[in-house]
C-alpha cells in the first residue's frame, strides 16, 4: 500500500533524488513480491535502496535508518541533504526541490519542514517539526545523541518529532519552514504552492499511527480510535521526563 508513496517520490519529483531509503525494521523478515522487485520495474531503477535495520529506533527510524548507512558507507558525505518523511503521505512533486533549494540557500545548520507546532508556555514554549509534512537537513547536522531514542521509554519513543527537534536544537540546529511550503492547519490542507498532489492517503494513514496510540502510566502501549490530542500530551510528557533526567 506503500507503493504509490514511493513512486511518486521516486518517480514522480520535479528534481528526481538520487536514492530513495525505505527502512524497514528487524521484525519484518519477508518483503512483498512487488517492492522485492521494484527496481526492475521503476522507471529510475536502482534508486530505492532498502535498508534492512540491525536495530529498530521507532518511528525515528525514517531519519536514523538513512543516516546511519551514510555515515557507515559513505562517512565523506556529511554535506548530503536528506529529506524523510511519513510513508501515508502523497508528496507533492517539487517538495524535494524545495527542499534543495532552502538548504542551499543557507550556511547555518537548518532542518526545514511544512508543518512546525509549539508546545508549552512562555519561556518553556519549544518549537518543533512534524515529519508528516516533510522535513529536510544535512547528515552532518544530525548529532549522535539522536541515536539514544532506542533506549528511552515509549512516551519518547513514540514521540519522533519532538525528540529529533529537541537534540537537533541542543546542537544548534535552526527549526524553520519552507519559504512556499506551509501547511494550513485552518484548513488542514498543504498548499497548493507545495506541488501536486500533496495529501495523506486514507488506505495507509491509521495503520499504526501514533494518533492511535495510547502510553499509560506503567510504560504499556494501548492502541485505540485516535486523538491528535493525544500525541500533542506525549510530547509534552516525553519533554516533562526528559527535564527530570
Amino acid at each position: 500500500k506503500v507503493k504509490p508513496v514511493l513512486d511518486q517520490i521516486v518517480e514522480g519529483q520535479t528534481h528526481p533524488p538520487d536514492l530513495v531509503f525505505l527502512a524497514v525494521p528487524p521484525s519484518v523478515t519477508e518483503l512483498p513480491d512487488w517492492l522485492l522487485q521494484y527496481n526492475s520495474t521503476s522507471k529510475r531503477p536502482g534508486v530505492l535502496q532498502v535498508l534492512r535495520m540491525e536495530r529498530d529506533y521507532g518511528p525515528a527510524s525514517k531519519l536514523l535508518a538513512a543516516v546511519k548507512y551514510i555515515e557507515d558507507a559513505f562517512p565523506s558525505w556529511k554535506d548530503t541533504i536528506i529529506v524523510y518523511g511519513d510513508d501515508d503521505v502523497l508528496y507533492g512533486d517539487t517538495i524535494v526541490q524545495q527542499h534543495l533549494q532552502a538548504q542551499r540557500s543557507t550556511t547555518a545548520l537548518t532542518a526545514f519542514g511544512t508543518r512546525k507546532i509549539g508546545i508549552g508556555h512562555g519561556q518553556a514554549r519549544e518549537e518543533m517539526l512534524e515529519a508528516t509534512g516533510t522535513i529536510s537537513l544535512r547528515v552532518k547536522a544530525v548529532p549522535q545523541s539522536v541515536f539514544q531514542v532506542f533506549d528511552t521509554p515509549p512516551i519518547c519513543r513514540t514521540s519522533d518529532d519532538y525528540w529529533i527537534a529537541r537534540n537537533l536544537v541542543q546542537q544548534g540546529v535552526k527549526l524553520e519552514t519552507l519559504p512556499s511550503c506551509v501547511y494550513d492547519f485552518s484548513t488542514g490542507e498543504w498548499p497548493s504552492s507545495c506541488g501536486t498532489p500533496f495529501h495523506t492517503l486514507k488506505d495507509i494513514q491509521h495503520i499504526d499511527a501514533l494518533s492511535q496510540i495510547q502510553v499509560n502510566a506503567d510504560g504499556s502501549i494501548k492502541r485505540h480510535g485516535g486523538d491528535w490530542r493525544d500525541q500533542l500530551k506525549r510530547y509534552d510528557d516525553c519533554r516533562d521526563y526528559l527535564d527530570r533526567q
